[in-house]
């Protein structure tokens, strides 16, 4: 008897007929599915856009109920995790990032983005790039839509 490895799914299987090139029926039926769709290409893709237009709706009411579970199980976890949310925290991150100098630095800059002057979403950034750096002459006031440029200029979505 001899061993050869089936062409579609590689498994090693003794072969028991003469012609047999494929370890099991699954194989086989896979195999004739390929081979159909080589032949014929125009009406494969016809079938799948009539599949995907039969079950456009099903699959369009489970990204919705996904996303809905998302959202419940982020907002339950914030629930759960509302102290990491607190100003206590903020305090933390504050005095780990900064030396404590965040609060100096936006008072410094008169609460207003160094670079375009808005006054909303204000972050310290390290104008030499080194976190360790917290002199003051190295922190600056920067709104989050100039910081995204600085450093995503890539970005279109503040641009």
């Amino acid at each position: 008897m001899e061993i050869i490895v089936c062409s579609i799914c590689g498994t090693e299987f003794t072969k028991k007929r003469y012609n047999q090139k494929f370890c099991r029926p699954l194989c086989q039926r896979r195999n004739q599915s390929r081979v159909w769709l080589k032949q014929n290409p125009e009406k494969a893709k016809r079938l799948a856009r009539e599949s995907y237009n039969r079950n456009k709706e099903r699959i369009k009411k489970s990204r919705e109920a996904t996303k809905e579970k998302r959202y419940e199980q982020t907002k339950k976890w914030k629930e759960q995790n509302a102290e990491y949310y607190s100003k206590k925290n903020k305090e933390y991150c504050n005095r780990i990032s900064f030396d404590g100098k965040r609060e100096i630095i936006i008072e410094r800059d008169n609460y207003k983005c160094r670079n375009c002057g808005t006054d909303e979403k204000l972050i310290v950034h390290h104008i030499d790039e080194n976190r360790n750096n917290n002199k003051l002459e190295n922190l600056i006031t920067w709104c989050r839509g100039c910081h995204c440029r600085h450093h995503k200029p890539q970005m279109a979505r503040w641009s």
